[in-house]
């Protein structure tokens, strides 16, 4: 059975996924549309992937990407090559999805969509929703999406139950686990003062800077907190992005550069030394279809204080149990919550990091992706 797996460009995300299933008796091949990351600098990590990546678009410059299209002859000549029986598809909104809908439908080759839309990501309108289940969503055979929300989504829109599984949003958890575990038992070496990692406590937001992902109200709600509460601990936002410099002037303003860090946009192979030394996860957006830096602190063994617009929030943050949930829109119910974690002892957030590790290495593991997918191909 050939299987092919069709990404926009592929990241660490995507390998954990795919890599799963090596194990099996699985034909499986991979497509991408460009090797542009476009607005993810993944850090090139295409050599991770156990399988042979082909490309459409090759891009040379990462500047000013935008996200190419491809011509359908270019498309049917590279499928007719590959002969798939069976091809997973990412999303329905993207031009190279509907023409590889196109083709299978002449080929009577088995779709299965690859999906993280949920209801409130953005006002739905009944017309453009009643187009779509008739457009698109009729011709797959079933889907794999993130958690319940994105399941109930796509029920809305006409897609029976039983052909949808959940488990598409993984991490490689054992890779997080194992690395952290390791520097945490070697922390204070000389190449983890090179990454000029903290040394006290600090709360760790990982995120790219753009207005939704509502870094404004984080660093205000956090030079609030300071303001509340004794040896209180700094805070680090990995990432970058068009809001950079506004949120670099925001912190000015506040007087907070010496206890917020800017390290910028932190590689896969160096994500985990931050996440290691750190004492809890935010997740602050206003939107977000899942947030797999959720998974990855999780896997971490971090408490996570998470917007509860974020999709794995509903997943993977109970209160009380391995962090808390919070409003994105309410500053104070932020600072409250930073003010809680950092209230509860040792003993406390380490048992929450242990429960973190437990949620997403019990539903959201390789496993869990592998066995789904298995079963969507079978059905």
């Amino acid at each position: 059975m050939k299987v092919l797996f069709v990404f926009i460009n592929v990241g660490h995300y995507h390998i954990a996924r795919v890599n799963s299933l090596y194990d099996t008796n699985l034909d499986i091949e991979v497509l991408q549309l460009t090797n542009n990351s476009l607005e993810h600098p993944w850090g090139g990590v295409g050599k991770l992937l156990k399988y042979p990546i082909q490309t459409l678009c090759n891009i040379d410059s990462n500047k000013n990407a935008v996200l190419p299209i491809v011509g359908y002859s270019t498309l049917v000549e590279r499928l007719s090559i590959i002969k798939p029986n069976v091809i997973f598809i990412p999303g329905w909104g993207f031009d190279l999805s509907n023409k590889i809908l196109k083709w299978a439908k002449k080929k009577l080759v088995k779709c299965i969509l690859m999906s993280e839309s949920k209801f409130d990501d953005k006002k739905r309108y009944k017309l453009l929703e009643y187009y779509k289940s008739f457009k698109y969503i009729s011709k797959f055979s079933g889907a794999i999406v993130g958690g319940r929300a994105h399941a109930d989504y796509l029920v809305s829109l006409g897609m029976k139950s039983n052909v949808i599984q959940i488990g598409y949003d993984i991490v490689d958890n054992l890779y997080y686990y194992e690395m952290t575990k390791k520097i945490r038992i070697n922390r204070g070496r000389k190449d983890l003062q090179d990454f000029n990692i903290p040394k006290s406590n600090y709360f760790i937001c990982v995120t790219r800077f753009l207005p939704r992902k509502n870094l404004e109200m984080l660093i205000i709600s956090y030079s609030n907190y300071r303001k509340q509460i004794e040896n209180p601990w700094d805070l680090v936002v990995c990432g970058n992005g068009e809001e950079f410099q506004n949120i670099q002037n925001l912190i000015k303003s506040l007087n907070l550069s010496s206890f917020i860090h800017l390290p910028g946009f932190v590689s896969y192979s160096d994500i985990v030394f931050w996440y290691a030394n750190a004492s809890c996860l935010v997740h602050p957006a206003l939107s977000e279809q899942w947030g797999l830096v959720v998974n990855e602190a999780c896997a971490s063994q971090l408490p996570i204080i998470c917007s509860d617009k974020v999709g794995a929030c509903h997943e993977l943050v109970f209160n009380d149990f391995n962090g808390y949930k919070f409003d994105p829109r309410n500053s104070l119910e932020l600072e409250n919550r930073l003010s809680e974690i950092h209230m509860l002892g040792k003993e406390k957030l380490f048992e929450m990091g242990i429960n973190s590790y437990k949620l997403v290495s019990e539903k959201f593991s390789s496993n869990n992706f592998k066995n789904a997918c298995i079963r969507l191909i079978s059905n």
